[in-house]
Parts: structure tokens; C-alpha cells; sequence
């Protein structure tokens, strides 16, 4: 790949005030490198771990150690430099990344493994279809951005606009109360209810446009992340 497409490279596409992650990857800063590895850890941990229980069928403490050892790879060999954003999304690209990783563990035990040295599982023969396990990453890696979105509005939010955001948004649809029970349960005027709901959506909505924004490497990528999270268009 031509060095000058890769993130960070001479020619760098991505404007630096942009404040992508992946740029910070590549900060000469040690502390802004280790928090934007941080954040990918944070958002990427639980749909791989989601991702490749469900395809390689490893065992909960095997799962952990393989995601650690990947997260601990790709920061090492500086994996993430060969991104590059018009052949897919970063999302996809860390995937990607992620099975080679596991495929070349997989490997290496069954070298260790003929060799008598340890005894170890391989993987499941019954590998789920490409479509399923693609599926089921993109569906986790949604619910874990919202969830860690939710977890920031929540601290950003007064006591009494989360819990009305809670009580309503955040509960089950079939046992989810009405303005009118909401506001007796809280001792809120309807129109109080109903102000915190719409301004802790809206805010959502922010944030979690915020880390799609900090997420991707351009803004087309930020666009169709937008789509595809919130089946909505952004500038």
C-alpha cells in the first residue's frame, strides 16, 4: 500500500482537527495514543468477544485471552496503519483483522499441539455462515456504542431527566409506563416528562454521533456509520 494513503502518513487525508481516534493512534504523545486505544478497547471489546464465541465456540477465559492477546498485537506490529478507509469501514477492516489474528493463534496451537507440548481445543468445524457471524458483529458493535453512549448521557444528565429517560426509553416496551403513570410515579408534571424525554434524546442522539464521529477516518465513513446506526443522514 502506498505509505502516503495510510493514516498518519505525509500526505494525511484526514484533517487533524477532526478528531478522529484513528489519527490518535499516531500521536507523538503517549497519553493521547493510550486513550484512543483505550477507547477502540472499549467499543470493540464486547462485540468480538460476541463475535468470535459465536464463531469459533472458545470458551469464556479462551475468548478473553484471545481478544487481550489481538488488542496487544495490533498496538505492537501497529496493525492499523494499513486502514484504509475506501476499501471498507474501520469497523470491518478490525474484524478482518481479528480473524487473520485468530486464524495464525489457531495455527500455532496445532503446531504446539502435534508437537506434545500442550493440549489445546481446536476450533469448531461447524463455523457459522460469513453472513450470520457479520451480522451478529455489526448488531453487538451497535448495541455496545449505544450502551457506552447511554453510560456518558447518564453522567452528563440531572438525576431527574435520567430517570425519566430510564423508566420510558430504557425499558421493557411491554411493561413501559405511561406519561401519565410516569409523571404520578415521579411527582412530574406531564409536560416536565415529556420536556426530559425529548432533551435526553436529543442528546443521545449526540453523543452517540460524537463517537461515530471520533470512530471513523472520514467523513464518508462518518456518513454511512450514521446511516447505518441511526437510519439517518448527516452532513
Amino acid at each position: 500500500m502506498d505509505p502516503d494513503t495510510r493514516i498518519g502518513g505525509p500526505q494525511n487525508r484526514f484533517p487533524e482537527t477532526r478528531g478522529s481516534i484513528l489519527l490518535q493512534l499516531n500521536a507523538t504523545d503517549c497519553e493521547i495514543r493510550s486513550r484512543a486505544w483505550d477507547t477502540i478497547a472499549s467499543v470493540y471489546w464486547k462485540p468480538l468477544y460476541a463475535y468470535q464465541r459465536f464463531r469459533w465456540k472458545l470458551s469464556n477465559e479462551d475468548a478473553k485471552d484471545l481478544i487481550q492477546g489481538f488488542f496487544q498485537h495490533v498496538v505492537e506490529k501497529d496493525c492499523l496503519t494499513a486502514y484504509d478507509e475506501s476499501q471498507a469501514s474501520f469497523r470491518t477492516f478490525l474484524r478482518l483483522c481479528f480473524d487473520r489474528y485468530s486464524a495464525n493463534e489457531w495455527k500455532s496451537a496445532q503446531r504446539i499441539k502435534r508437537g506434545g507440548a500442550v493440549r489445546m481445543e481446536t476450533l469448531d468445524d461447524a463455523v457459522p455462515a460469513a453472513a450470520d457471524v457479520e451480522a451478529l458483529f455489526h448488531r453487538e458493535w451497535i448495541r455496545n456504542v449505544f450502551a457506552l453512549s447511554v453510560a456518558e448521557l447518564k453522567h452528563q444528565a440531572s438525576e431527574a431527566q435520567f430517570e425519566v429517560f430510564s423508566r420510558y426509553d430504557l425499558s421493557d416496551p411491554n411493561l413501559r409506563p405511561t406519561y401519565s403513570q410516569l409523571s404520578e410515579a415521579l411527582g412530574l408534571p406531564a409536560t416536565t416528562i415529556t420536556n426530559h424525554l425529548a432533551a435526553m434524546r436529543r442528546r443521545l442522539r449526540q453523543i452517540v454521533l460524537q463517537k461515530l464521529r471520533e470512530l471513523t477516518a472520514t467523513d464518508r465513513e462518518y456518513r454511512n456509520e450514521a446511516r447505518a446506526v441511526l437510519g439517518i443522514e448527516v452532513e
